[in-house]
């Protein structure tokens, strides 16, 4: 942004058309339907009866630590 001002160039040249609040606008134009409640859903047996697991091992945030070779 601070090279577009030191240049003289607009800075939503910089930018997609698709960040536009005309896209936006866009996006949210046509009908969007309500998911209806969950009672009402027609879920197959084989599906509504498997067991979903987390996973095993969690993965640590943040940087690795270092290994060091005493």
């Amino acid at each position: 942004m601070a090279v577009a001002r030191l240049k003289g160039m607009p800075m939503t040249a910089l930018c997609s058309d698709f960040y536009t609040t005309g896209w936006l606008k866009h996006a949210y134009s046509m009908i969007v339907n309500p998911v209806p409640k969950l009672e009402t859903w027609n879920i197959p047996d084989e599906i509504r009866h498997r067991i979903i697991l987390p996973w095993e091992k969690k993965r640590l945030t943040g940087r690795p630590k270092k290994s060091r070779i005493p």
